[in-house]
């Protein structure tokens, strides 16, 4: 399976499909009226190049960035870390990170090549992509959760401490037994996961989804798991910077009510990413719009309530029932 047929698979895994008519439990924990449009903006890939760090951080710092995850096999993860120390306000959470993607640009596990081999390509790096990472550690998930371990054990002695985990290239939500491992490991290490209510109509998209159940979604919230309405994951950058930008206050214009997380992938242009990834001005298309006042503007006049995953740690997570230690 192709990298572009996995991120289709999340975005419809996870698309809204309207409200329910019953209490939104997450907008009352957060102490919200149940009309709220609340809107998570995640940088992604946080700590993967300078460029991406460079237009994260100041997307976070003086933008309208409300969060990110950092990807801590990647080189410049030391940078993430240092302007964490620097910025203790600034929410970020850990992009874990199972593939390296790019044609010349690689990284590899953090756990050590001799412990994870099934994650390991000829070359010695992480797999390319989602499907030979499953085909390259079969039924070894213990090797998966040793990755996983290892990458937040590093985080936290580098002195970085994460709002919340989720996933690169979604790997952990596209098998069930991946997504079981990192939900017990989010209770583990107490550190939320980036989960989402069920949807019934979504069963059918894909086989791997069948996992996801209504059973599924309650066990999560009940071990205080905070619950998602909505993800936006696709891209909405245009051929022009006005055009991007437009695009993006449409999809926030159209926001409906409930805690919807948008993904965004920021850079800021550069000759070396342009060595990386032949979408290059598309992060930096990104990075200028959330850091365009103009944006700022079009948040309020559509009384847009921002938060990042730090609030949804303290007004959920941290009030869970800490006597449960696993969920699957």
């Amino acid at each position: 399976m192709r990298l572009s047929h996995s991120i289709l698979f999340l975005s419809l895994m996870f698309i809204a499909v309207g409200v329910r008519a019953e209490e939104n439990k997450t907008l009352t924990a957060l102490g919200l009226p149940q009309d709220s449009r609340v809107l998570i903006i995640h940088a992604d890939d946080v700590g993967m190049s300078w460029a991406v760090e460079d237009g994260s951080i100041q997307a976070m710092e003086k933008g309208w960035v409300t969060t990110g995850s950092a990807m801590v096999p990647c080189s410049w993860f030391p940078a993430t870390v240092k302007h964490c120390k620097e910025n203790p306000d600034l929410d970020m959470g850990l992009h874990l990170t199972l593939t390296s993607e790019w044609s010349v640009y690689r990284w590899g596990p953090v756990a050590g090549r001799s412990v994870v081999p099934g994650l390991l390509d000829d070359e010695g790096y992480l797999w390319r992509n989602v499907m030979q990472v499953y085909q390259g550690v079969g039924g070894a998930t213990d090797q998966i959760e040793q990755e996983l371990q290892a990458q937040i054990d590093l985080a936290r002695k580098q002195g970085l401490v994460p709002t919340h985990i989720d996933s690169h290239m979604g790997t952990l939500y596209y098998n069930g037994s991946y997504f079981k491992v990192v939900c017990n490991l989010a209770l583990k290490n107490d550190i939320p996961f980036m989960v989402f209510k069920y949807r019934p109509e979504l069963q059918g998209v894909h086989p791997a989804l069948g996992y996801y159940t209504q059973e599924v979604a309650d066990t999560l919230e009940a071990a205080g798991f905070p619950l998602l309405d909505m993800l936006i994951q696709e891209e909405q950058v245009g051929d022009t910077y006005e055009e991007g930008f437009a695009n993006y206050s449409k999809v926030i214009s159209e926001l409906p009510v409930g805690v919807t997380l948008m993904i965004l992938h920021l850079g800021i242009d550069s000759p070396e990413f342009k060595h990386i990834t032949g979408r290059h001005w598309a992060r930096d298309q990104q990075y200028r719009i959330f850091t365009d006042p103009k944006m700022k503007e079009h948040l309020e006049k559509e009384n847009i309530t921002l938060i990042g995953w730090r609030e949804l740690k303290e007004a959920i997570w941290d009030k869970r029932d800490k006597s449960i230690k696993k969920v699957f």
